[in-house]
């Protein structure tokens, strides 16, 4: 480090307008953090309803998401998934038929759309085509699944957990801060109005010209 530092003044760098404009952006940055600190922070004020009429109104930006467990079959080919699909319905065991069913694809091929069969997956996650497929899905059904490629897949609806909000303890602490930052940034603003008109500002360039 001291090399580097001696080096840095035979070179003069020190003495650079680059060095200088960005030692004066730290020194900015130092003071407006401090401003923000002493004068900004401790008027800001935040009430419980606040945050409450926050939750209400974003409910599902603070709610857990809707999830599914899958559990399938995969298959080259597409009537060899219906063939198996009509088998479950009436009652065959999908293990069994999953160690003993013809046609199946490649489990790593079968993985690369749902992942490993038995699986949590966020619904809201899922491509289009997939969420389509599940519309209206209640736990324990079946339902077939492909596009013009395989793999095929006999799918089984094992749990189907609905989005629920969650509690309000475990969110009411980011929304805060989430109010709080708006707040911040708000006050921000209009302390800079207030420098604006008891200053005298030139502006040399704005930002589309820049």
């Amino acid at each position: 480090r001291r090399v580097v530092i001696k080096e840095a003044r035979r070179l003069k760098l020190d003495q650079t307008e680059a060095f200088r404009a960005e030692k004066q952006d730290e020194r900015n940055g130092l003071v407006f953090g401090a401003f923000v600190k002493k004068v900004v922070d401790p008027s800001l004020k935040l009430e419980e309803p606040e945050v409450k009429a926050y939750l209400k109104a974003h409910t599902k930006d603070f709610s857990s998401p809707e999830m599914i467990r899958l559990e399938y079959l995969a298959f080259l080919k597409r009537a060899d998934a219906e063939a198996a699909l009509v088998k479950l319905r009436q009652g065959a065991d999908l293990r069994w038929m999953r160690t003993n069913a013809d046609g199946q694809a490649d489990p790593a091929m079968a993985m690369h759309v749902f992942g490993a069969s038995g699986d949590m997956l966020i619904v809201e996650s899922m491509p289009e085509t997939v969420r389509k497929a599940l519309t209206g899905v209640r736990s324990g059904d079946y339902r077939f699944y492909g596009e013009t490629q395989p793999p095929f897949f006999a799918l089984f609806v094992k749990e189907l957990v609905p989005a629920a909000p969650r509690p309000y303890d475990q969110v009411k602490a980011a929304i805060a801060k989430l109010l709080i930052d708006e707040k911040r940034a708000k006050s921000v603003e209009e302390w800079a109005a207030k420098l604006r008109a008891a200053s005298q500002v030139k502006v040399f360039a704005n930002g589309q010209q820049l």
